[in-house]
């Protein structure tokens, strides 16, 4: 088998991910491996026609692709994404990727790994291969015997793929058109913000592109108007590589070399409201905002961007690929932000348009005002539980900023450090055990014993004390 792995990591074959690939590898009888370090040598594919010639022609040759990657910021690197952004919009890549049958796997602590899968299989099907399968696997996977075993049934699975007997039905079937460059008017401003600084951080990628407009129309609602400012003034040199040097002094290899950490510093994270604006760009936002928010690891997994009222704008067909909200409902919630909304232009009519980024001014600033901010919800909370094991078990001791971190803002909040409720629930569980409490618990108490604390509130609240 002619096994074509086009590797997503920017350390190419150094790097965790190929370590995987490489047993597959060996657990597939007569697959024969053939890396293409594709996220390494990005620059040199966009710049140079002959090397994505090249790349293609590896691909039409391929029994089977493997798209093997690690998983950055709930998606894929910049540099990857970037490859997949120049794919779409060549006829000639998308004519070798139509029909090819392939698998996707991708190494990460399982921390949003599922929109990244969600975003590739997203890829697969714009550009027509035949989805066989995806494996996430922990970065410890490989070092454990039950992990072993489940990478040996995944290369089972890629062996039985190969003969053509089966593969996955397409899952995202409408990759809608933009609905290019539109007249919204102005909303008249009418919202004080003269004490609120608003920030929208946008990129575009293409020349139709709706998103100007959609700024504009937003921004007119202010007294003050919003800071704009363009991923691309920040001439970003590059996504984050993966070199892990910032763990050792919270400062990316780049900071020198583009405006990234300068913009983080003075303007994002100062901001009172801010504003993600995107085109939607082969399945996602652009590959460019997907490299300014990987720069954002010089902080470890520590929120940089918290306590602020956010917002989405995208032009494209933002409906048809769930995993962008996914995305960034996570992002946002874990760091402790509220994302009121998102507003895109895909229904293609101004009035409604322009009516819904009216209504998300309004709702930011209002929210602002009332200092309004929702409790967590399960990505959230799954995420900040994720981060707290991780760190505490193996990653603090690289990662030394995130556990003091978590350390002094006791988020290892483990429920074993509960010591009386342990107590006292290992008291009720044998209580239990007799047979007529049991019963009468189970029959008569249960039920009027769960709101019996919300009853007291309410008492409290009719009285004006709660």
């Amino acid at each position: 088998m002619n096994l074509v792995v086009l590797n997503g990591s920017p350390k190419g074959n150094i790097s965790v991910t190929m370590q995987f690939v490489e047993y597959l590898g060996l657990k597939i009888p007569g697959a024969s491996l053939n890396i293409l370090n594709i996220a390494k040598e990005i620059r040199g594919i966009e710049r140079r026609p002959e090397k994505l010639r090249a790349v293609l022609d590896a691909v039409r040759r391929a029994d089977l692709l493997l798209l093997a990657y690690p998983v950055y910021y709930m998606t894929v690197p910049s540099s990857y994404m970037r490859f997949w952004e120049l794919a779409a919009a060549s006829d000639e890549a998308r004519a070798a990727f139509a029909g090819k049958r392939v698998g996707v796997f991708t190494t990460s602590i399982h921390f949003f790994d599922h929109t990244s899968h969600e975003y590739m299989r997203a890829v697969c099907d714009r550009l027509e291969m035949l989805y066989v399968g995806g494996f996430s696997a922990h970065m410890q996977d490989l070092t454990t015997e039950g992990g072993r075993e489940k990478l040996r049934g995944f290369a089972a699975r890629l062996t039985a793929s190969e003969a053509g007997a089966w593969h996955h039905s397409r899952r995202y079937r409408r990759h809608g058109a933009p609905a290019g460059k539109m007249d919204l008017g102005e909303a008249g401003a009418h919202l004080d913000n003269t004490k609120t600084s608003v920030l929208v951080v946008a990129d575009a990628s293409r020349a139709d592109s709706g998103l100007p407009a959609m700024i504009d129309r937003f921004s007119s609602n202010f007294v003050q108007p919003p800071r704009v400012v363009w991923l691309e003034s920040l001439g970003l040199v590059s996504g984050c590589t993966g070199c892990l040097a910032c763990a050792m002094d919270l400062r990316c290899v780049f900071t020198e070399k583009d405006g990234h950490r300068r913009f983080v510093d003075e303007e994002l994270t100062t901001a009172d409201i801010v504003v993600f604006a995107s085109d939607i760009d082969t399945c996602f936002f652009t590959s460019r905002w997907q490299a300014f928010l990987t720069r954002l690891f010089f902080n470890g997994h520590v929120p940089l961007i918290k306590g602020k009222q956010m917002g989405v704008l995208a032009s494209g067909p933002l409906s048809d690929y769930p995993h962008i909200r996914s995305v960034f409902d996570g992002f946002m919630g874990y760091s402790g932000n509220h994302l009121l909304d998102y507003v895109s232009d895909e229904a293609g009519e101004p009035h409604t348009v322009g009516r819904e980024l009216d209504n998300l001014a309004t709702a930011l600033l209002e929210a602002k005002n009332a200092a309004y901010f929702p409790p967590p919800r399960f990505d959230a909370v799954s995420a900040h539980k994720l981060f707290r094991d991780e760190i505490f078990s193996h990653l603090g001791v690289v990662f030394q900023h995130d556990h003091q971190y978590f350390c002094k803002n006791g988020l290892y909040d483990f429920p074993t450090a509960q010591l009386g409720r342990r107590v006292l629930n290992r008291f009720l569980y044998l209580l239990l055990k007799t047979p007529g409490l049991r019963r009468r618990f189970y029959t008569r108490e249960m039920v009027p014993g769960m709101v019996r604390p919300y009853s007291k509130v309410l008492e409290r609240a009719r009285l004006g004390r709660a």
